[in-house]
């Protein structure tokens, strides 16, 4: 999934985690809202190739809040991009 919304449109991956031994992957992406949204529409596409039900969660977070870049553990990230 994370192949094809790479694929898809022009964002990067910012973080990627594993669970419950690789079965499960969070991954947080970047870039320009609409390339956003067009990476999860092909990450959503991709349902068909691993299971519709193992798609469990997609969703954008446009400007997100300071206190949300903290959550994520991206606020250093997110600075030093923000000084360039």
């Amino acid at each position: 999934m994370v192949d094809q919304a790479l694929k898809a449109a022009q964002v990067e991956i910012v973080s990627c985690h594993k669970t419950l031994g690789g079965r499960m992957c969070h991954t947080v992406l970047a870039g320009e809202t609409s390339a956003v949204y067009a990476a999860m529409e092909a990450a959503r596409d991709s349902g068909r190739i691993v299971g519709e039900s193992n798609i469990k969660v997609c969703v954008s977070i446009n400007n997100p809040h300071h206190e949300v870049w903290k959550l994520l553990n991206m606020i250093d990230r997110h600075e030093e991009e923000s000084k360039n």
